[in-house]
């Protein structure tokens, strides 16, 4: 019996397999229409990720520009990916996995100036 309560769909996308959830308006939208998201952005890593480097990705999502970032730095470089919603991590994860990327280490963490504990909201 399908799952009519479906929200992920998978599609290749420009820099890879890419799961997103079909409600997202913003960059599950992009990729759906375009097979990408923010090209803008990559242009810029292009210029600044180099083959070795370690890059922190504060607010990974579900890892669009994550995939891209772990191909530039190869590897022999690392990219630390943090993303605090649930649902989003997972798949961030499955992205990274869809992927065969290795060289990611990804966090279910936020990040900010001083310790301390959230509350991340479950988001429709």
């Amino acid at each position: 019996m399908p799952n009519t309560d479906a929200f992920n769909k998978l599609q290749e996308c420009k820099h890879g397999q890419m799961l997103y959830n079909v409600n997202d308006q913003y960059i599950g939208r992009s990729l759906d229409l375009y097979g990408e998201f923010s090209e803008g952005e990559i242009d810029l890593f292009r210029q600044l990720g180099k083959p070795g480097q370690v890059i922190v990705e504060v607010g990974a999502n579900i890892g669009a520009h994550t995939v891209f970032l772990a191909q530039q730095v190869g590897m022999t470089g690392r990219v630390l990916a943090f993303e605090p919603q649930r649902l989003v991590f997972q798949t961030l994860c499955a992205n990274l996995a869809l992927n065969n990327i290795a060289n990611v280490l990804a966090f279910q963490q936020a990040v900010g100036a001083t310790p301390g504990e959230i509350v991340v909201p479950l988001l429709d």
